[in-house]
């Protein structure tokens, strides 16, 4: 019923827009359906690539040969108005071969492009799984409107637990798993999509993008100059930003010395305050 109800939204005449806030969650929810993608194409007809990318994800989703027929034939279609002949063609051709082994007729569609010249001079390809790879991330985007996204700064990494603790804003910081933690460092600027997990720090990462967004001026900071290095204590300070001892050690720092900070805010649960934690220091020789 959802799926057919989605069909009915499809032809309601109601904005892209509309129409996304209301299929969107049945298609975030089904994304492992061949059909759910073909929603989503059916959606962006007027917007090549992204139909193009819908059905990528739609033949990457496990189903029989005998329910992606329709799916093939729009995608072959498809492909061959974008060019794609040897991807046209094995898609055709996986069609064809699975109507004849049930005894069906061929639509007429393919029949045509059968017969039409490029057919004979162009050799398929054994598969267009990597293809489908290939061109299925930007579907994967679809499923998430930009207002779901937030600017957020990694604070720190925890490659043993897999964790990441962010923070977004002075009223929105936590923690969430991902996998591939390795490739994120101390700093990273990304776009994550998160939903909260009970009454603790704890998020649930839904989608994690890397960007090149600004994160807001609270909670990320960017400064350079000359240092003032306090002689008692061994610390330093650079347009109000404090630099620690160890750090002031660790570079050899000296009075009046130019350098350039990448800092990022973190809470201090014992003091209850937050303060900037630096994790980049570079000297300007």
């Amino acid at each position: 019923m959802p799926y057919f109800e989605a069909r009915l939204i499809l032809l309601s005449g109601e904005s892209r827009k509309e129409i996304l806030q209301r299929i969107l969650p049945f298609v975030r929810s089904k994304q492992r359906e061949f059909w759910a993608w073909d929603l989503m194409a059916r959606l962006y007809k007027h917007e090549a690539k992204l139909q193009l990318a819908c059905y990528s994800a739609a033949l990457l989703c496990v189903a029989k040969d005998d329910f992606l027929v329709k799916v093939r034939e729009d995608f072959a279609v498809l492909l061959l108005g974008q060019n794609f002949l040897a991807e046209a063609k094995t898609e055709a051709a996986k069609l064809i071969e699975t109507k004849e082994k049930n005894g069906h007729k061929i639509p007429k569609l393919i029949e045509r492009m059968r017969q039409q010249t490029w057919w004979n001079s162009t050799e398929k390809r054994k598969s267009n799984l990597s293809f489908y790879k290939e061109n299925s991330a930007l579907a994967y985007g679809l499923l998430y409107a930009e207002e779901d996204f937030k600017v957020a700064v990694v604070q720190y990494v925890n490659v043993n637990k897999l964790s990441v603790s962010f923070v977004v804003n002075k009223k929105l910081s936590g923690f969430f798993f991902y996998k591939n933690v390795k490739s994120l460092r101390v700093g990273d600027v990304l776009e994550v999509s998160l939903k909260h997990q009970g009454r603790g720090s704890l998020y649930k990462l839904i989608k994690l993008r890397k960007t090149t967004k600004t994160a807001c001026a609270e909670i990320y900071k960017k400064t350079e100059g000359n240092i003032l290095v306090n002689k008692k204590t061994g610390s330093a300070m650079l347009n109000k930003l404090f630099i620690p001892k160890f750090l002031v050690s660790q570079h050899n720092l000296s009075d009046g010395q130019f350098v350039k900070i990448k800092a990022v805010t973190s809470f201090h649960a014992e003091k209850k305050r937050w303060n900037w934690k630096i994790f980049q220091l570079t000297i300007n020789n």
